[in-house]
């Protein structure tokens, strides 16, 4: 670009301008969305409409990393936290296409759902167990009238 326009080559200059403009946009966005997909750490509780239960879906990294029913697979439900909620996991070191196209789409749907599925967002300090207790009583509270979810987890 300095080249072009130190030869007085401006419509060449002012297009190099331009297209450094757009990578550096392109590589902008690319950053932003792997620092939103690290901090995407999230169970979603779908309650059952008419029983008491939910199915759980565990979200880390912005991916699907697992599913849970409850009652059904209370069982799992604490192993699975404390593995997946590790502070000490890191995140991937690359996103394939089919993983963006995967983010991008749990990302759209709980934009959408927002009021209609409970959100309990994770954060890299919060122990897992801690986690585990705010999930239970998100769970407790979305089911209030029926079985209790710490019943759920150690039935």
């Amino acid at each position: 670009m300095l080249e072009a326009s130190a030869m007085m080559e401006y419509e060449q200059a002012g297009w190099f301008r331009n297209q450094l403009g757009r990578l550096r946009k392109t590589l902008n966005g690319r950053n932003e969305l792997v620092s939103t997909v690290h901090d995407h750490n999230v169970v979603l509780i779908e309650p059952f409409p008419h029983q008491a239960g939910a199915q759980l879906f565990l979200i880390r990294y912005g991916r699907l990393a697992g599913r849970i029913d409850l009652p059904e697979e209370a069982e799992k439900l604490e192993s699975a936290i404390t593995e997946l909620f590790d502070p000490s996991l890191p995140p991937p070191e690359k996103f394939g296409r089919p993983d963006v196209d995967e983010i991008r789409i749990l990302a759209h749907w709980m934009r959408l759902r927002e009021n209609a599925t409970r959100q309990v967002h994770w954060s890299s300090p919060e122990s897992p167990e801690a986690f585990l207790s705010r999930l239970l009583t998100s769970i407790e509270i979305l089911n209030s009238g029926s079985q209790k979810a710490e019943s759920f987890v150690h039935a």
